[in-house]
């Protein structure tokens, strides 16, 4: 498996430069719910790799979605007697991707070269994350709310953008857009102001406070009146493409946004979400996913639109104003991670 991994080269038709899909491929990425992967195999992409994903007693396998024997995608396949069977023509994977049985040929010996290239796998906050050169240069990103029972957990279906991970991520950490790209759920026109903020630097991870923002909070029940709160941001950006925003209330009464975006493409990304509460707890989860389906909504024809669609990491290349020094941090740490001046081809 390692040799497999070490020698892996970007996928056919790569939509990504060479260096930035290496770079890239250094970091642990999503690429399914864990709950997404049952009693069958589930086809993922991720950096233009087609991956399949099972589940077998000794957990969960990421591996390239391709049958040693005739090509043909391995997630069209099913799990039978704890191995990945291809639907082909019945060839049988074990956890290790090592062919064991070739059903037309039940006595013949089987190299140990008939073995599937296996990426190294997590399963960590409900999400099942792999990092395809085998050789993480950052961690997963620290979420201990998700894990410290001290929340409820409301995970969201994932959601397809024809934007850039980068982009999606960036604009997930951008305050000033708040005001008026949000005005039909939470944004608050009349207080467009951002103070400057510190931005701290932990290496793989930047976080800044806002400490006094204002935030219309629009009834999401149905049984409230509408109301202009003043609520603390607290937002964490693990690179590449991992988010955590805080929204607190005060008194003890958190909301919690946890947002991944994998890079299925150069200029595609599929996002995953899970939110935290524990404030609103006898309300359906239902509407708060529908609230922020809404929010994303709002976000996606800006971000689908922008130009270039590749995040420039050469800072002389659009003009910045105070608010943005978190972005300008972010496309700084991502060059220093061996991301080049152009993000993407």
């Amino acid at each position: 498996m390692d040799t497999a991994i070490a020698q892996l080269a970007p996928p056919r038709d790569c939509s990504f430069r060479e260096s930035e899909w290496r770079a890239l491929s250094r970091f642990w990425h999503p690429v399914a719910f864990s709950s997404a992967v049952g009693d069958r195999p589930f086809a993922a992409r991720l950096l233009d790799e087609n991956l399949v994903v099972f589940r077998t007693t000794q957990g969960v396998t990421v591996a390239r979605d391709l049958c040693l024997h005739r090509g043909a995608r391995l997630s069209l396949g099913a799990i039978e007697q704890d191995q990945l069977v291809c639907g082909f023509h019945g060839f049988h994977y074990n956890a290790a991707g090592q062919c064991t049985r070739i059903p037309a040929h039940p006595g013949i010996p089987i190299s140990k070269k008939l073995c599937l290239t296996v990426f190294p796998s997590v399963e960590r906050y409900g999400l099942v994350w792999t990092c395809l050169s085998g050789d993480a240069v950052a961690p997963l990103p620290s979420w201990p709310e998700v894990e410290s029972g001290g929340y409820v957990i409301v995970p969201m279906d994932p959601i397809d953008w024809k934007a850039s991970a980068g982009r999606h991520t960036e604009n997930f950490n951008d305050v000033a857009h708040l005001s008026w790209v949000h005005t039909k759920t939470f944004g608050h026109r009349e207080t467009p102001e951002v103070i400057r903020y510190p931005v701290k630097d932990e290496g793989h991870r930047l976080s800044i406070v806002i400490p006094n923002a204002t935030q219309h909070d629009r009834d999401v029940y149905g049984k409230r009146p509408d109301q202009i709160s003043r609520v603390r941001y607290v937002q964490e950006l693990d690179l590449p493409f991992a988010s955590k925003l805080l929204v607190d209330y005060f008194e003890g009464r958190h909301l919690f946004f946890f947002d991944v975006a994998a890079p299925t493409s150069a200029r595609e990304c599929r996002i995953f979400i899970l939110i935290g509460r524990n404030m609103l707890l006898d309300e359906p989860a239902q509407a708060l996913i529908d609230y922020n389906t809404a929010v994303l909504a709002e976000d996606k024809p800006f971000v689908e639109s922008q130009c270039p669609q590749d995040l420039p990491l050469d800072l002389r290349s659009e003009v910045h104003i105070p608010a943005d020094l978190l972005s300008i941090e972010y496309r700084k740490r991502l060059r220093e991670f061996g991301l080049g001046e152009d993000f993407y081809a």
